[in-house]
């Protein structure tokens, strides 16, 4: 029940397209026939007609009883090398090829990590010179709040230098 549960918490961290590729994945192996259980299953019918070692339910005694024969069943012939291959190949195709979809969806994952690291340098790099500016804009009101004051300093001397002309002027 917790492997369950892990699992699907797990699942649902992956991407969509991951997902997809393991499922496709774990439908491939499963795909994938022992050839020992498909020649059984060959063998096997639901009435019997092919198996004739079977006993047909009598005794000698009379009594009815039915035994299965414990002769191994033979293959068929029919079955070629290249008809196996066929069977087992195909799997093993469709996992190469969901391999090789995993690879690239990785590297295009890779590519989309680098972009995101580069714009993520960028934009400190941005941030950066934003406040490097921003300081620099601060530095050059505080000299021109300088400038302004002395000027007005200036102004005041001015003004108090013509006051005291005035005033020298008016006690002649």
């Amino acid at each position: 029940m917790y492997r369950d549960i892990i699992s699907r918490d797990n699942e649902s961290y992956r991407s969509p397209l991951a997902r997809h590729a393991s499922a496709k994945v774990v439908a491939a192996q499963h795909d994938i026939e022992d050839p020992d259980w498909q020649d059984a299953r060959d063998n096997w019918t639901d009435n019997g007609d092919e198996n004739s070692d079977i006993d047909d339910g009598t005794d000698d005694d009379g009594g009815s009883m039915f035994v299965a024969s414990t002769k191994r069943a033979k293959k068929p012939r029919q079955q070629t090398p290249s008809a196996q291959s066929k069977k087992k190949g195909q799997p093993q195709l469709d996992i190469e090829l969901v391999l090789e979809f995993m690879r690239e969806v990785e590297k295009r994952r890779d590519e989309r990590e680098q972009r995101r690291l580069v714009m993520e340098e960028e934009k400190h790099a941005l941030y950066r010179r934003e406040r490097e500016l921003e300081l620099r804009c601060r530095e050059l009101e505080l000299q021109s709040r300088e400038l302004e004051l002395r000027g007005r300093g200036l102004e005041m001397q001015e003004r108090e230098v013509k006051m005291a002309q005035e005033r020298k002027k008016l006690q002649e």
